[in-house]
């Protein structure tokens, strides 16, 4: 009875290993084939760019008159290109510099106006100051003399009640 289990459960593996195996050897075939056809393609692909390169180099031979013509062309064209680039580069800076000049005309006209804006206040303030101790000055001399006159008159007073009595 031990054996036949023994025996069954031998042969379970054996079917386990065996699929395992196949498995195992059907992913390293595929895994082989995938590899030979990936340098494959790398090498088709290297192969098609250098043919690619052939025939434009025999295009490029076979019509280089025409091509150079082309070139001149184009090289006219960058010129006229670059020269119509400096042309809007130079009305751009026209434009900004006349807005820059603006721009410095309002803020010298604002800096200015304020400044005289200050100056204003910092008269009035000195004026309004110097009125002020104008005006105390004649106060102090009005009760300088008020005070000489009652002392006067005091003292003139003091002598005419002497006279008088």
């Amino acid at each position: 009875m031990r054996i036949e289990a023994e025996q069954k459960l031998n042969n379970i593996l054996q079917i386990k290993l065996k699929t395992k195996h196949d498995a195992a050897r059907k992913i390293q075939k595929a895994y082989r084939k995938y590899r030979r056809l990936k340098t494959r393609d790398i090498f088709i692909g290297k192969i098609r760019k250098v043919l690619a390169n052939i025939r434009r180099i025999q295009k490029l031979w076979k019509v280089r008159k025409y091509y150079q013509a082309f070139q001149r062309m184009r090289k006219a064209v960058r010129r006229i290109k670059t020269w119509w680039k400096s042309v809007l580069f130079k009305r751009r800076v026209k434009k900004m510099r006349k807005a820059v000049t603006k721009i410095s005309a309002w803020w010298k006209s604002y800096y200015l106006k304020a400044v005289y804006i200050r100056k204003l206040a910092a008269a009035r303030m000195i004026n309004r100051v110097l009125r002020g101790a104008r005006v105390r000055r004649k106060q102090v001399k009005l009760r300088h003399v008020k005070e000489i006159i009652e002392v006067t008159l005091l003292f003139l007073g003091s002598l005419l009640k002497r006279f008088i009595v």
